[in-house]
């Protein structure tokens, strides 16, 4: 169900940050965006939201314009959701306001994002750069790559000390998040790939949401 998957993993929107979360069932996040002025950041509820947007090291590059709006970031029936965004030293206030399930933490800015809405340089986000050739056998390598790294980390949560937890369960989502973009962009694609091809990603596709 090319409609379903194309609602999970990952939200990346580059002029507004609002999303309709309510009832979606598969992980998901926002990054590198900023709201569209109604003063509600993220609204809703559901139980497989990422843990972590952003790391200790790098915010998410959300951002509240004008900063001092500080727009309203909540979510409800879910696990506990952690934002890292950027709070510059000349403001005495975090960006976002964050109500129920969603807390802020301070992280470095990041210079990562761009937040053009129509872009017309090649690369840009949203811009008219052109699509490029999809190589299955490299999307392939980056799903099992992933995968990889999801079994070793369920691996270790077994056994993990208490205070381990919290970054394997991040690590095992980011690697969720990755296999679930790597299907998106094989099923987006499907055209381009053999009969036998297109089983495996539908397969795998099944499992993610056989998870949730």
């Amino acid at each position: 169900d090319l409609q379903k998957l194309a609602n999970f993993a990952y939200i990346q929107i580059t002029n507004k940050l609002k999303t309709a979360l309510m009832n979606f069932s598969l992980l998901m996040y926002s990054l590198c965006s900023f709201p569209d002025g109604s003063g509600q950041a993220v609204n809703g509820r559901g139980p497989s939201i990422k843990s972590a947007w952003g790391t200790d090291n790098l915010s998410s590059g959300n951002i509240a314009v004008p900063y001092a709006s500080q727009p309203i970031m909540e979510f409800h029936q879910s696990n506990n959701i952690i934002h890292y965004h950027h709070q510059p030293t000349t403001e005495p206030d975090e960006p976002f306001y964050y109500s129920g399930q969603f807390s802020g933490r301070n992280a470095a800015l990041n210079v990562g994002c761009l937040y053009n809405v129509f872009p017309t340089t090649p690369g840009a986000v949203g811009g008219s750069g052109g699509p490029q050739a999809y190589n299955d056998s490299e999307n392939n390598s980056v799903w099992t790559g992933f995968n990889t790294t999801y079994l070793e980390l369920l691996n270790q949560l077994a056994s993990a000390p208490p205070a381990n937890i919290l970054q394997i369960q991040i690590g095992i989502e980011n690697a969720q998040v990755g296999m679930q973009l790597a299907v998106l962009e094989a099923l987006n694609n499907s055209a381009e790939l053999t009969s036998e091809s297109y089983s495996i990603w539908v397969a795998r596709a099944d499992i993610i949401f056989s998870q949730y």
